[in-house]
């Protein structure tokens, strides 16, 4: 069964747009306990985007010993979107590199992207790819986006390492995130200012056991909640 990668808001804020599209960082670490040459495999991954919503997604490559190559092109992307490589060059060379699909996809669907690392003259390898498939989804599927005043999500989860919080909000607003245990045992409470337009935050979760956790976060005038699944 494929797992289901759902992306949704990764900017800072309206003013730390550019700041987003910088660089990725591959993930050596699932490189490690990967059989793979490519994280997330592609053989077990759906990738899904949220149409109207600006979005990041990660490929990581452990390019071989020996292997130099170029990416040659990264085909059929939701509309909206663009790649970027680290180096900046997109030339992979021995050890590990990335590519960052990012951008807000504009029309909703099903999309086979792939993408073509081309082996040099010089090199004995063959190509090295990755495809996936992309399910871009309407805006008014995701219950987490069902208020354009206000939202609340979380991402990626299930969760391994430390999620981003993510906050749309139409003005300034004041509030207090909770944290509750499957029983309903508060476990953390902190408060967020917002700023006008997208907000996110990056959550500490060392202290948390597997299993599944309930978040609310309360305004003066909305609540929102989100589910949080932790695994080890």
């Amino acid at each position: 069964m494929k797992r289901i990668f759902t992306l949704l808001l990764t900017i800072i804020t309206f003013g730390g747009f550019n700041s987003a599209l910088g660089q990725c960082s591959p993930e050596s670490n699932k490189l490690d306990n990967s059989n793979s040459l490519v994280y997330p495999n592609p053989d077990d991954t759906t990738v899904t985007m949220v149409e109207g919503q600006y979005t990041e997604f990660v490929i990581s490559f452990r390019v071989p010993q020996n292997f130099t190559g170029q990416v040659d092109s990264v085909v059929n992307i939701p509309p909206g979107l663009g790649y970027d490589c680290n180096p900046q060059s997109c030339s992979f060379s021995s050890g590990d590199h990335c590519i960052m699909i990012s951008g807000t996809p504009s029309v909703s669907g099903v999309f086979t992207t792939t993408a073509y690392i081309k082996a040099s003259f010089f090199t004995l390898d063959s190509n090295l790819d990755a495809n996936y498939d992309v399910e871009v989804q309407q805006a008014n599927g995701i219950n987490s986006l069902d208020d354009n005043h206000l939202s609340f999500s979380i991402y990626p989860n299930p969760v391994k390492a430390n999620p981003s919080f993510a906050f749309i909000t139409d003005k300034p607003r004041e509030g207090t995130v909770s944290m509750f245990d499957i029983t309903g045992t508060l476990v953390d409470q902190f408060n967020v200012q917002l700023q006008t337009g997208t907000n996110q935050f990056h959550y500490d979760i060392s202290d948390y056991s597997p299993g599944h956790y309930f978040g609310t976060f309360k305004a003066a005038d909305k609540t929102r909640h989100i589910k949080m699944i932790v695994v080890q």
